[in-house]
């Protein structure tokens, strides 16, 4: 399991891009260099070598420049749809939603009442696309990506706070906190 939180990669992001600003850059960057650079969120000799087949792709098959579009992003291996899609809305302000676990489980207990059992990835995926607005598409994918990790927790959620509580198809089951 790859979890990294933002405050570590919000600390990293900035030193790395300063460190190695483009895939040409990266390329030349030494493993040491790398890992080191890694190290502060996690699995650093994993994510070194990932970077350096990645970059090695774009320069190979993409002229050093990174795609930006779903298609073009998901050729290149290493990249499934989290990623091409973090770097689609993040990256160049594409509004697209982003679903990683905590948006699955976000999305799977609001609608539980109209999405059978545990909801396919693929259908997560659909509800989310239909959510995302056009303004604020970025804010709004950090919000529920926080919003699983913070409110709707996977174990012990805290329903009693939760600002959708009202409009949630989980909230009346057991395992909601009381308080």
């Amino acid at each position: 399991m790859k979890r990294t939180t933002a405050r570590s990669a919000e600390r990293a992001f900035p030193r790395f891009l300063e460190a190695w600003p483009d895939v040409k850059a990266l390329l030349r960057a030494t493993d040491d260099d790398l890992t080191r650079a890694l190290s502060t969120v996690g699995l650093q000799r994993q994510r070194t070598k990932t970077l350096k087949d990645v970059a090695w792709y774009i320069s190979l098959h993409e002229g050093g420049r990174i795609p930006d579009t779903l298609e073009g992003l998901s050729r290149i291996p290493h990249i499934g749809p989290y990623t091409a899609r973090a770097v689609l809305s993040f990256a160049y302000d594409i509004p697209v939603a982003v679903v990683d676990s905590n948006v699955v489980r976000v999305i799977g207990r609001l609608f539980s009442g109209v999405l059978a059992g545990r909801p396919a990835q693929n259908t997560v995926q659909a509800v989310a696309d239909m959510l995302i607005p056009k303004e604020s598409h970025r804010e709004f994918n950090y919000a529920v990506l926080d919003f699983g990790a913070l409110v709707c927790r996977y174990t012990n959620p805290r329903c009693s706070v939760c600002p959708v509580k009202g409009q949630c198809d989980y909230v009346d089951q057991e395992v909601c906190d009381s308080g």
